[in-house]
């Protein structure tokens, strides 16, 4: 059932980003206000490989996001969620390498924390909580604080959400007499 969600949910995305996306065009009057955004598949490829690291996303909000909104919305928005909690459940041991990054740019860790939300998938959210739970590095409390309280949020939504389908096809089921 989550996978189908997971599934529809990106194919939705996606459909608004193709239709939203002109809007936001270089040869239009916001020439110059919106960064031209990385190709979409470019973009999935990059932040579905095993190669990349937390410089290599920080490369991205450098390029992308530092300074405006446009390129970390829908289905790009989904694709850090995805990359983020992947990493932070997946590859903690390399925790130390984002701490530097957001210490040298504040901006960017409000990105990190920013992206610990519940379009991630659900059991590496639980994996990233006890992560930061039970193997925070020294001195970054704050960071861990923050990343348990988003990944509880995110957790509760998806929850609340399945539950809700769940009482809404037992609702759209036939009654047997």
């Amino acid at each position: 059932m989550k996978k189908n969600l997971s599934f529809i949910a990106g194919h939705i995305s996606i459909l608004v980003f193709l239709l939203v996306q002109p809007c936001f065009s270089q040869d239009d009057k916001n020439d110059g206000v919106w960064p031209e955004c990385p190709d979409l598949k470019q973009f999935f490829s990059d932040m579905s490989s095993q190669n990349k690291n937390w410089p290599d996303l920080y490369d991205y909000f450098k390029k992308y996001n530092k300074n405006h909104v446009g390129c970390d919305d829908g289905v790009y928005a989904e694709g850090y969620d995805d990359f983020v909690v992947h990493r932070l459940a997946k590859h903690w041991e390399q925790t130390g390498e984002l701490i530097v990054l957001m210490k040298s740019d504040p901006q960017f860790g409000e990105f990190i924390i920013r992206h610990i939300s519940p379009t991630a998938d659900k059991d590496e959210l639980h994996l990233l909580l006890s992560n930061a739970r039970h193997s925070c590095p020294r001195g970054q409390d704050q960071f861990c604080s923050e990343a348990i309280a988003r990944a509880e949020k995110s957790i509760k939504m998806i929850e609340e959400i399945l539950h809700h389908n769940q009482g809404v096809q037992q609702d759209a089921a036939p009654q047997r007499r």
